[in-house]
């Protein structure tokens, strides 16, 4: 972007960035590039304090400022849902205790049918369902959720380890536990969650997770929508309306 800028001269914008983890060689390389921005803002404090760009939060708020639904309306979704990701994030030493963890939380579900399991990027999201789902639990594949909306609902009890999915099924009131993929990265990202007040816990007790931010907060359903709002009104200062 900073190549098509200096070639055309045209304005370029930088928002919602998760920025860290970096060393230093990384750290500077980038911190040059996003000097030359038009405006840069990042979701997380860490980030935004290492780069020195505008705090602000994830751009997947905008959904709740957009027509398009986001939930889906079957009133039978489980009561428990699970998305604990299967790619090259987790060190491959994990495992055995991931899918423990998996187990553990299925198990607790009255019946097998009353547990879900999410897929945010096929096939390595579905890398824990296979025997729970042959067993009962249902599926919902990526293209399932896109076109009948994300099964997230209050009451419900979430295992995820996906940031985006943590966002979407606490503002829907659901309630619920994070796995941390990936030290430097993924606990920054549940972090963020977490001072905004989702109230989600680390599944792992050994996690060094960030404690919420004291006082009280706000339901984070009605968080999410006000993030929502302020994003739509940055996507029309920097874009203009359409």
């Amino acid at each position: 972007m900073t190549a098509v800028k200096q070639l055309f001269g045209v304005k370029i914008f930088a928002t919602g960035q998760g920025l860290m983890p970096h060393d230093q060689q990384t750290r500077d390389w980038l911190a040059r590039q996003l000097s030359m921005f038009d405006f840069a803002e990042a979701r997380d404090a860490p980030s935004a304090e290492t780069f020195r760009v505008h705090a602000g939060t994830d751009d997947a708020f905008l959904a709740f400022a957009n027509r398009r639904p986001i939930y889906s309306v079957d009133e039978d979704l489980p009561s428990r849902m699970i998305l604990v990701q299967g790619d090259d994030m987790f060190d491959d030493s994990r495992t055995p205790n991931l899918t423990e963890l998996v187990s553990r939380f299925v198990e607790s579900a009255a019946r097998n049918d009353d547990v879900g399991f999410a897929e945010g990027i096929p096939p390595e999201d579905m890398r824990f369902a296979g025997d729970h789902v042959r067993q009962g639990a249902r599926a919902y594949p990526f293209m399932r959720m896109w076109d009948e909306g994300f099964p997230a609902r209050s009451g419900q009890e979430w295992l995820t380890s996906r940031f985006h999915f943590h966002l979407l099924a606490a503002a829907a009131g659901a309630d619920g536990e994070f796995v941390v993929a990936r030290d430097g990265y993924y606990d920054v990202k549940h972090a963020l969650l977490r001072e905004l007040g989702t109230g989600w816990r680390p599944a792992d007790p050994s996690t060094n997770a960030t404690e919420p931010t004291e006082g009280q907060l706000p339901p984070f359903p009605e968080t999410a929508r006000s993030l929502g709002r302020a994003k739509a009104q940055l996507a029309v200062r920097l874009y203009g309306r359409r």
